[in-house]
């Protein structure tokens, strides 16, 4: 228990076990002092098997808290390969959401595939362009793009940028 230094009606049967001083501590806000009155600190004996009892109870619920996150971190390991599935599933569904998200953030025209019947494998894009770039430059070119079917299989694409007009 924690009085005032000068409290007076202290019970007879409290045993003091330390004090403190008066100080002054700048305190950040408003550089104002702030000031602790000196105080004086008591074992209350009729408290004692109440604190000790306390005490244990929080080390028992610390230990039970111990063995169960242990138990619980063993039944989770028992089953991580499905986990580290599940993991990998919401990283790739939230690449997704994200990239849809920022595909219809841009505002620039998108299409979705169509797929057709034929013995032939092919891809092909008309007016491909990059949204980023695209968006960057009035005058952004195009492509035209098509790979396999009666075409090849790779494709370099290369170009370079329009010189900016200099005043």
């Amino acid at each position: 228990m924690q009085t005032k230094a000068d409290q007076k009606g202290i019970p007879d049967d409290w045993i003091k076990s330390g004090a403190t001083k008066v100080r002054q501590e700048m305190t950040p806000l408003f550089s104002s002092h702030e000031h602790h009155q000196a105080a004086k600190r008591w074992v209350v004996p009729s408290l004692q098997q109440m604190i000790r009892n306390l005490k244990e109870a929080r080390e028992n619920r610390n230990i039970a808290i111990k063995e169960f996150k242990g138990r619980l971190y063993g039944e989770f390991d028992a089953d991580r390969g499905v986990w580290l599935r599940a993991v990998r599933v919401l990283a790739e569904l939230d690449c997704l959401f994200s990239l849809a998200k920022s595909s219809v953030a841009i505002g620039e025209p998108s299409c979705r595939p169509e797929f057709v019947e034929g013995d032939a494998a092919f891809i092909e894009f008309k007016e491909l362009r990059h949204p980023t770039l695209s968006a960057l430059r009035e005058n952004f070119i195009p492509n035209d793009i098509k790979l396999g079917g009666d075409v090849g299989r790779i494709a370099l694409l290369t170009g370079t940028l329009p010189q900016l007009a200099r005043n």
